[in-house]
């Protein structure tokens, strides 16, 4: 697939494995962000690359296979010129309702499942920062068109915090 950025000035690395398993899948998720930042320096041809992570790497001591890969992958880009977007719960919303679709379908699915005549629920307590689609698509449009790379790694959250109970 290298040779289909030889025409790109920017790559957004979104390629992960949400539950890394195999060689392949901590491939996709450490390996292959330094890989393609290696291949595009090595072409001496001016360029921008994003590679989104997770705000999960900020907590220590979350040990979680997906975890740990995102935080190999950007160790390795750290001398690099690769800007990092740590991102938490990205969701879609219409004006009034939160679209099933991406990380919240999960939520749905669940709400889906017609087992019992109640839905046992997770601790409510947990709270999320979640960033908006169009938000996020907003910020990234504004990190490609500024004259020059301001920070390397950018913590994105929501401007408001939701609980399970909320999100459901």
């Amino acid at each position: 697939y290298l040779n289909k950025f030889n025409e790109a000035d920017v790559i957004i690395n979104l390629a992960a494995s949400t539950n890394p398993k195999t060689k392949h899948d901590f491939f996709i998720n450490q390996d292959f962000p330094e890989i393609i930042e290696k291949y595009m320096k090595n072409r001496k041809k001016k360029f921008l690359i994003i590679h989104v992570s997770s705000m999960n790497v900020l907590n220590k001591y979350l040990l979680d296979p997906y975890t740990v890969s995102k935080r190999i992958a950007e160790k390795k880009l750290l001398k690099s010129k690769c800007i990092i977007l740590r991102l938490p719960l990205t969701i879609n919303k219409t004006k009034k309702y939160y679209i099933k679709d991406g990380q919240l379908k999960l939520f749905f699915d669940y709400l889906d499942f017609k087992f019992l005549p109640i839905y046992p629920m997770i601790y409510s307590g947990t709270k999320y920062n979640p960033i908006l689609l169009n938000d996020l698509l907003n910020f990234i449009s504004k990190l490609i068109t500024q004259k020059k790379i301001i920070k390397k790694i950018y913590n994105l959250s929501g401007d408001k915090y939701l609980t399970i109970w909320d999100l459901f």
